[in-house]
Parts: C-alpha cells; structure tokens; sequence
C-alpha cells in the first residue's frame, strides 16, 4: 500500500486547493523571498530526496526528466542542474512551447548556460528510444494548475508513455518520479485524465495538495514525499488530514464516573429483510463508551436475539417502521442524547414520514440525530423539493446515497468529493460525512479528510458501526463537529487494527472489537 510521508511542520495536516497553495507561496514571496528562490530550494530538496531513493553512482543509472512550461518544469531544470553537478547521467526534454513562465524560462536558460543540453525532439520513437534507457523517470510537466486533460505536446509524451506495456511500467526496473503532482491529475479534485502519468513516487513542495488524496488520483501518486522549502502556509484551508491521535479530542474518565455520564443513544432501524444492522449500530455504541444504548425493536423482532447489555423498547409495527411508532418512541426521544436512525431501516412508503417526522423533531428539540443508509434516501423530498434542513443532524451517506440526495450520479460525486460534501453541507446544514476511501468530513464550514482504513472494511454492517460510534461520542458530550471527524478516524483505525490481526478480510464485528484500542490514542494526556 502506497505511503505519505509528511513533514514535521505544524502545517503539515492541510490539505490546500491550488489557489490556497498559491496565496501561500504569494504571502512567502511578500516576505522578500523571490520565487526563484523558492525555485531554488525545490529543486534542491527534490535532489536530496531523490538520492535517498535511487543510487546516483551507478553510471547505468540516467535519469530523463520531461519539463513542461511552467513553474513545474521549471523545479525540473533546477533538479536537472544539481544531477548535472552531481555527475549523474542526464537527459532532459523540453519540447517547444509557445508560452513559457518567467521562472522556468530562467532556470531552462541557467541549465542551458551551465553546460546541460536540451531534447527538443518529443516524437514517440524519441520518448520511448529514451525510456529504454532510463533508469528513473522525472515528470515535471504540468504542476497544480490542472483543471483539463493534457494537450499538445504534453499529451504526445504521455501518449508515448502510455504505450509501454504494464510489465515495463510495474518493474523495479525504473522509478517513476513526479514532481510536485502527476501530469494529468486535477490537484482539487482528485479526477484522473486520459494517460495520467502513473508515478511511483511523488516529491510534493511543502504541503499536499487536497486532491492527491483522493481516487483515482491518489493510484497515480504512489508513494508520496511532502518536502519543506520554507513557505508560509500558515493561512487557513478548507481541508485538511484529520488526526484523532494528534488532535486527542475526548476527555479521561473521572475516577467516580457512572453511565449516567455518557449518554443514551437511541437506536432506530431494521427491518424484516434487514433486522440485524441497528443491533452492530447499538453495539458500536456501546464500545465507544455510551453509557446507555437503546435499540427499538419492530414487534416482529425477538428481543432474545439482542446482546443483554442493549436497552430494549419495543413498537407495534411488524415489518417495517411507520409514523405511528413514534408516539410509542415519545420518552426514548426525550430521554436520548443522541439518536441514530437508518441501519436496515429500509425503503417501504410508510417508512418515509416516520423518518422525515422524526428528523424533523430532532431539528425542533436541538437533538442531535445521526442520518445513515435508507433512511438518507428517504429524506430526499423534504429535503430537495421541500427545503428542509437539519442543524442537529449528521448525514452519513456512502457513494450511492449522496447520488440520490444530491440527483445526479455516483460518477458526477466521486469526480469531485469535496464539492459535493459541501454542496450537500450548505444545502441541508448538516454535518456531512461522504464516506469510502479519504472519507471527506464537512462539518460546521470546517473540512476534513480521513487517512485512516482500508478496502477490507467494504464489507456489510461497517457503515451501521460508524454511525453507532459517531453518535457515542455526541452522547458523551463531544461538540458534534469534533465528535464526528474523530470516530470516523477511530473507525478507519479499528479497521486497520482489525485487518493486522486478521491478516485478511475482516467484517463488520471485528472492526466493533478494536474501536476501544483504537479511541484509546484520541483521550487527552
């Protein structure tokens, strides 16, 4: 699995878009250190870096490196420059371009005038003549400035590279570096174009850009090296890494504590096909320190095949939940610090008032709700045609269902995550929490993506057990905003924590078993 490298800098959880990485390096520049200058110390941490990957005295060795027309070819000359120095054997392409930046028009012309010489030649046999012969690969065409695919000569040499077979591409016998991103990859987004170059390492200045975390793009960055030249991030960003271990948000315990303490979660879910998923909710709940956990079971549902620390209540409906249960439900809700409703809830009509009339208590009385699986479904109308919105709610929808909230397609969602986090965010005023790989967290206008977890954790139930562990720490007393990033990360570790022990797939009760090792490194010292 592909690694991230982060810097010691206190900035080194943000996550900027292109232009906030830009502001920043205007706010460094304002300082009196010239852009050449940060130019400079790029390239040169890219060297020091780069010999720590790949031997520089093994004359078999020679690097190519592909400089495009701006600032990122011009980091590539400055490279090319301190490998030339070094004695390392070098080509360097630099096609024709009818536009180039100051700075890599520069640094093209120091290299040129230091005695390096130029391959203007970018035709297909050329490229691929040269990648025969390369021991590492350096792109340095296009940096975070990519909103569209590649053109010109630019697509022509990823074309060309694009040819190779995968063999030669997944060898050990070239190293794929790119620089700052891959060509071909929006740095916002995470969107992947048309022969995106596929780097075995990447060299990122400073911080990492928001959309290397993200799929695909995050396939093409392989292993990924943030490397510190001195720029002033210190102005805010809407994303960053959320760190549960870092940010350490939960209290300790006090000596004389009782359940009373931390909190009743309600849990309101199943169905006849589907009776099993609010009892790994609940039970989620319980591991991640509700004092009290409250299951309401349909009256088709046998109350023996729940887990005896579980609070029973029980409605008159059989098969599905209707609005009339909650009038049965009137002292849970009053008595809950936190409500979970969706878990095998299903899709039946009857079910949509029950859940609609239900949010729109829990936004009435300030109560805290956890919005999961069907029931966000079910929500859509009074959402969108009605204009609903729910403060005190958290939406917790996967792929599919943010498809269906927002009306458009799983394809349109995943091509910009965090555009539609926030877009849902502004729409229904909830915390929002988009979830699957780099879960992206909208929470109270902050944004957060989370580092923790693993594909062993698509597996049935492992939603149900994120939604019982965000509404245990809300139950606890935990601010939601902060509540909410934290399980999510706790979650993702307790699937990691669970594949280590499984050394395989895991399911849905083995990432329950690790939440308490894994919310143990979120308490306070």
């Amino acid at each position: 699995m592909n690694k991230i490298y982060l810097t010691e800098s206190p900035y080194s959880l943000k996550l900027p878009s292109a232009d906030e990485m830009a502001r920043c390096d205007a706010r460094t520049i304002a300082t009196g250190i010239t852009s050449q200058a940060l130019m400079e110390r790029a390239g040169k941490a890219m060297f020091d870096r780069l010999a720590t990957l790949v031997s520089f005295t093994e004359k078999r060795n020679i690097i190519t490196i592909l400089c495009g027309p701006g600032n990122n070819g011009g980091d590539g000359f400055v490279l090319a420059r301190h490998l030339r120095n070094a004695g390392v054997p070098l080509q360097v392409f630099f096609p024709t371009y009818s536009k180039l930046s100051a700075d890599c028009q520069t640094q093209a012309g120091l290299f040129v005038k230091e005695g390096g010489r130029i391959l203007s030649d970018h035709s297909r046999d050329t490229i691929r003549k040269a990648l025969r012969n390369s021991r590492v690969l350096v792109d340095a065409l296009l940096g975070t400035g990519q909103r569209q695919a590649p053109r010109g000569a630019v697509e022509e040499i990823l074309s060309a590279i694009s040819e190779e077979s995968p063999e030669l591409v997944d060898s050990s016998e070239r190293l794929n570096v790119a620089i700052d991103v891959p060509t071909g990859i929006d740095a916002d987004s995470g969107e992947a174009y048309n022969n995106a170059f596929r780097a075995h390492v990447t060299l990122t200045v400073e911080l990492l850009k928001r959309g290397m975390v993200q799929y695909p793009a995050r396939e093409f960055c392989g292993d990924i090296h943030a490397l510190m030249i001195g720029i002033d991030c210190g102005s805010p960003v809407e994303f960053s890494y959320y760190d549960g271990a870092r940010e350490r948000p939960l209290p300790r315990r006090a000596v004389d504590a009782h359940k009373g303490k931390f909190g009743r979660v309600l849990v309101l879910g199943g169905s006849e096909t589907m009776p099993g998923a609010p009892r790994l909710a609940a039970i989620s709940a319980l591991r991640a320190g509700a004092g009290l956990v409250r299951v309401a079971l349909l009256s088709s549902v046998d109350p023996a095949t729940q887990p005896a620390e579980l609070l029973i209540s029980r409605v008159s409906s059989k098969s599905h939940f209707e609005e009339s249960a909650l009038a049965e439900l009137e002292t849970d809700l009053e008595q809950a610090d936190c409500v979970v409703i969706g878990p095998g809830i299903g899709l039946h009509a009857d079910t949509r008032s029950f859940v609609t009339v239900l949010c729109d208590y829990c936004t009435h009385n300030n109560l805290p709700v956890v919005v999961d699986a069907d029931a966000l479904t079910l929500l859509d109308e009074h959402l969108n045609d009605r204009g609903a919105q729910f403060p005190s709610a958290v939406f917790t929808p996967h792929p599919g269902e943010m498809a269906r909230l927002m009306r458009t397609d799983v394809a349109s969602i995943q091509r910009d995550r965090y555009s539609a986090a926030k877009d849902l965010e502004a729409r229904s005023k909830a915390i929002v929490v988009l979830k699957g790989a780099s879960t992206v967290i909208r929470a109270r206008g902050e944004g957060f993506v989370n580092p923790t977890g693993n594909p062993f954790m698509a597996t049935a139930g492992s939603g149900d057990v994120l939604a019982g562990a965000i509404a245990a720490l809300i139950g606890q007393g935990v601010p939601p905003a902060r509540a909410t990033p934290t399980a999510v990360w706790a979650h993702g570790k307790a699937g990691d924590l669970a594949h280590e022990r499984r050394h395989g797939p895991i399911i849905a009760s083995d990432i329950i078993e690790a939440i308490p090792e894994a919310l143990s490194r979120c308490y306070m010292d």
